[in-house]
Order: C-alpha cells, then sequence, then structure tokens
C-alpha cells in the first residue's frame, strides 16, 4: 500500500536513509545511484546496492546491457539486500527496508512476498508510470512511505 503524502523522518529514519545512500556510492551502474539497508529492532541486518551479480562483469567494466530502454545487467539494490539476507541467514520478515529510491514493480513484488512491512524511500520511480503501477502496488501487504528530503537527510 502506498502512503500518499510524504512523512518527515524521525532520527533513526534519517540514519538508515544516510546509510542507504552511502551504500548507492558503491552502484556498479551508472544509470542511478541506488542504495538499500534492511533494519529490524533499529540494527542493519542487510544492505545492498545495484550492480551486476557476484562474479559477473559490471556495467562499469563492459558497458551497458541494454533491453526497452533498461540495462538488464544491473541487479537492483533492494534485491541485492534481500539476496544478502537470503545467503547469510537473517529472516527478514517484519522488517523495515530503506531505499534512496521507489522500488521498480519488479523489487516491490519480491519485498512483499519477502515480508517486509514498511519500505521508506526517497524519489519516485518513473513518475510517468504511476499511474497504471498505483493499484499493483496498493495491493500489496508492505507499505510504501515516502519520506520528505529534509535538510537533516542532505547532510
Amino acid at each position: 500500500m502506498i502512503i500518499p503524502e510524504a512523512q518527515v523522518p524521525g532520527k533513526w529514519q534519517i540514519r538508515f536513509i544516510h546509510l542507504a545512500r552511502h551504500w548507492s556510492q558503491y552502484m556498479t551502474c551508472d544509470r542511478a545511484r541506488v542504495g538499500a539497508v534492511i533494519v529490524r529492532d533499529k540494527r542493519v541486518i542487510a544492505s545492498g546496492y545495484g550492480g551486476a551479480p557476484s562474479g559477473s562483469v559490471t556495467c562499469d567494466d563492459e558497458g551497458h546491457a541494454m533491453f526497452n530502454n533498461h540495462c538488464v545487467r544491473t541487479v537492483h539494490a533492494e534485491m541485492n539486500a534481500i539476496a544478502q539476507a537470503a545467503r547469510y541467514g537473517p529472516s527478514i520478515d517484519g522488517c523495515d527496508l530503506y531505499c534512496t529510491l521507489m522500488p521498480c514493480w519488479n523489487c516491490a513484488k519480491m519485498i512483499a512476498a519477502s515480508g517486509i512491512a514498511n519500505v521508506y524511500y526517497l524519489e519516485e520511480y518513473h513518475p510517468e508510470e504511476w499511474d497504471f503501477y498505483k493499484q499493483l502496488y496498493d495491493g500489496l501487504s508492505t507499505k510504501f512511505i515516502r519520506l520528505v528530503d529534509t535538510l537533516e537527510i542532505r547532510q
């Protein structure tokens, strides 16, 4: 479900968005800079940034693999964070995910399927496509909450 109005972030939300921004700096595809952290009880249990699967060539190394105006070489930050949790063991059921960009529809489906309760994000993903996707997001049990980009977040 999309929460329609943006919320002013609290101090912990600001901390976790800062961590997501930190991880976004490591993205190996320059088409976007996205980072994600998964949090339980004010503790980060997994993180991710956009890039090629581990052991694969990256966009930085080989260039983009473009299909329908999307780079398909890249695993999105949210999926990399979920994969990290799956690989190393912590359950993410009931956790929160903080992300620099609203998750795309494929990531949103995976997030909901993995049991993440809330997603906090700063920027919209392809707002020009929103009329189509809004009803799909509203059908998910996960809440998607846009945070107001405040001065504290920018620091």
